[in-house]
């Protein structure tokens, strides 16, 4: 179960360059890939980045992400890749693709985790913000946003591949989680996928917020446990003072859903998605 999706296409270099021959832009001077997630490939051009699908089966997401991500992140106050050209797709590659602002930093899991600790506040925020009331006919997403109990196979499937102590660690917060009041305001707008590889620092500080092709209306708690699997343990407190609500049960469902995120990022298997999870299990392993 380790390792990213194959993905569907080649993207090089001169398959980036032809697409931004058919955009309203000048010929950059430096192409270079900056990022090869689950999903997607980004690849910068001078001070813009291309975003492009590896799969066919996250075009939608890619959709969504154009159609709803600069209403959705109106009010957030950081940095995040505004759609400022949807692409369409070319002889060398078949996809959608999006040009977006090009967020000048490090990730997350780049940077000293001193840094990180002290973006507490600032990500509780963001996340408050972010977390307004959804329209009625916003995405859903079934994975993100969701109730836990919707997740139980998935964290089985991962789980049953840790260490013994690891798993039964993981399924006491996860089985908390599910069995905790369930979610039962209006749906709100859900990042989907905080994790280090989607925030940005620039000296030493929390400046920008990354990769929206899993924003969805639901369940905030999903962005919380997120934020639980990003943060130092000591820096939690402060998270919820910033986030300003902090209810038994919506903490539960964070700490659920941080659980998950454990087990589904040590089932990817490969850096830097196995350290962000080694530093949360040690939080959560020695959480009560």
């Amino acid at each position: 179960m380790s390792g990213l999706p194959d993905s569907d296409v080649v993207i090089t270099e001169q398959v980036v360059r032809s697409l931004l021959a058919t955009s309203p832009w000048p010929t950059p001077l430096v192409v270079e890939q900056v990022a090869f997630g689950f999903d997607f490939e980004t690849w910068r051009a001078d001070e813009l980045a291309l975003r492009l699908p590896r799969r066919s089966s996250v075009v939608a997401a890619l959709g969504s992400e154009q159609h709803w991500l600069a209403s959705a992140t109106a009010t957030v106050g950081l940095e995040v890749p505004t759609v400022l050209f949807e692409g369409s797709p070319t002889e060398s590659f078949p996809y959608p693709w999006s040009v977006v602002h090009f967020i000048e930093g490090e990730v997350g899991y780049r940077v000293d985790r001193l840094d990180v600790a002290s973006a507490a506040a600032s990500l509780g925020t963001t996340l408050a913000h972010l977390h307004a009331v959804a329209p009625h006919d916003a995405p859903r997403n079934p994975w993100r946003g969701v109730a836990l109990a919707a997740r139980v196979d998935s964290f089985e499937a991962h789980a049953r591949q840790l260490p013994p102590a690891l798993r039964e660690t993981l399924r006491r917060h996860f089985d908390r989680g599910v069995s905790t009041t369930p979610y039962q305001g209006e749906d709100r707008w859900v990042h989907g996928d905080i994790h280090l590889g989607n925030v940005i620092f620039r000296d030493h500080r929390l400046v920008g917020l990354i990769d929206f092709s899993d924003l969805t209306a639901g369940d905030p708690s999903t962005d919380l446990g997120g934020a639980l699997f990003t943060l130092p343990a000591s820096s939690h407190e402060e998270f919820w003072r910033a986030y300003g609500i902090d209810e038994t049960a919506l903490r539960e469902r964070a700490i659920g859903w941080a659980s998950l995120f454990v087990a589904l990022h040590l089932g990817i298997g490969e850096e830097p998605y196995v350290a962000m999870a080694t530093q949360a299990a040690t939080w959560l392993s020695e959480l009560d």
